[in-house]
Formats: C-alpha cells, structure tokens, sequence
C-alpha cells in the first residue's frame, strides 16, 4: 500500500506551487563518490509502489497536482548521472522512467529532504526548495503520470488557457536561433539562448530583432521565425516569463 504524504494547505497550495515552478532543464549531473562507491549498501523499499494515472483517483475529474512530466525532468537532470539505466557508482536503482519515480517516490523525497541526494560533496547541483516542494505536491497527489494543468491564478483549468511557458519558447529558439545563440554563442552571436535564465536576460532584444527581421539572419538562408511563434514569445513576455 502507497503511503501517502500531504503538502499543508491541500492539493490547491500543490497547484500554486507548480505555478510558479516547473521544469528545469540541465544536463545530466555526476554522484559523488565516497571510496569506491557512492551508495552504502541499504535495505527496505520504498512505500510508493504504484502511481495514478492522469483521472485515477480522483473521481473521474483529473489530478489535482503536478506530474511526472514536471517532475520527471528535475530528477533526471539532478539524480540520474548516477541513478541511470543502469545505476551506476553504487547507487540501489534507477530513477530515469515514471515507473522508476513511482516506485522510489518516498525513499528518494526522503534523501532530498536529508540533504544526501544528490550527494553535496561533490558540489552536485542540489534539489532547491521548490523542487523538494513540488516533487511533495506529487506524491501527495498520487504520483500521476499527466498532472493538473497550471493556470496563471494558480487554479486548475484548460491547459491552453495557462498561455506560453518557457517550453514553448524554448522550441522555437532550439529550432531557429541556438545554431548560433548556443553556448557559446558562435557566427557572431551576442548571446546565447539556450537556457532560460539567457532568453529571460535578453527576451525583450530578441524579440525586437525578430520583429524587425534581423534574427534570425535572413541572408544566410536560416528559417524564420513565423508570425504565429513571434506572436507567442511576445505573449511569454507579457505573462513575466513563466517556466
């Protein structure tokens, strides 16, 4: 049986938690290693050995927080360097795939909340307390595979009607600025764009340069960026650069 933890102030504050977070993207990190392996050896499983799909649980009306599509991202980035397919550096399992979050739910929320994982002290990036928080909310929510849609207000509704995130963005600018807006910026580039602290620097310039249809180069036979995407980077904008 699943144990089951709650965030205080209900699944409503697990959704205002995910409004104003969300998916970090990085590259995958190492473990630290302690000797010849990072992992004492352990025993016991974790209690959360099954999640919910995205109306499971709930009567029928959906999850009410966030999901391994918010979730997942965060705990590759940081944990899978050693929790791969397969583990390595003496770490007990994986955490890459939704069933590998379900099943290590509660062991790996209680390690981030002890400070041990990502192991500090080989200056691994540790989880913030947003993403502790967050990866509570989803436990607390039955650990779904799709979560609730974030609204701007922080209440749970059609996902289009939450407006662009940084995932939106960040397609376009993977697609048709980052051969040269990279990091490092190449061809003359002034910035990067890869990352979204970069585009939130220089979002108001970069739209700018792809209203007057200087970015990206129209001479060097680059796609451009259409009305429909300059239209959406413009609304990211206006909505304070949500994640």
């Amino acid at each position: 049986m699943k144990t089951s933890h709650r965030v205080p102030g209900g699944p409503s504050q697990a959704v205002r938690i995910l409004a104003l977070t969300g998916p970090l993207l990085f590259a995958l990190s190492g473990c630290a290693v302690e000797g010849d392996a990072l992992y004492p050896s352990e025993s016991g499983g974790n209690s959360a050995t099954g999640g919910t799909t995205a109306d499971s649980g709930t009567g029928g009306s959906g999850p009410s927080g966030p999901g391994w599509d918010v979730i997942g991202p965060t705990m590759v980035a940081k944990c899978g360097g050693c929790h791969g397919s397969p583990p390595s550096l003496g770490a007990p399992f994986p955490l890459m795939a939704y069933a590998d979050g379900v099943a290590h739910a509660d062991r790996s929320l209680k390690r981030i909340e002890q400070g041990t994982m990502p192991p500090p002290n080989r200056g691994d990036e540790a989880y913030t307390a947003q993403e502790t928080d967050l990866l509570r909310a989803w436990i607390a929510a039955g650990t779904p595979e799709v979560g609730a849609p974030a609204m701007p207000d922080g209440g749970v509704g059609d996902a289009a009607a939450a407006g662009p995130t940084w995932a939106d963005v960040e397609a376009i600018y993977a697609a048709k600025c980052n051969d040269c807006h990279g990091s490092p910026p190449s061809q003359g580039a002034p910035y990067p764009l890869d990352t979204y602290d970069n585009a939130v620097a220089h979002a108001d310039r970069s739209l700018k340069r792809i209203q007057s249809g200087s970015m990206p180069p129209p001479n060097r036979g680059f796609e451009q960026v259409t009305a429909d995407e300059e239209a959406l980077i413009s609304a990211w904008i206006d909505a304070g650069h949500p994640r």
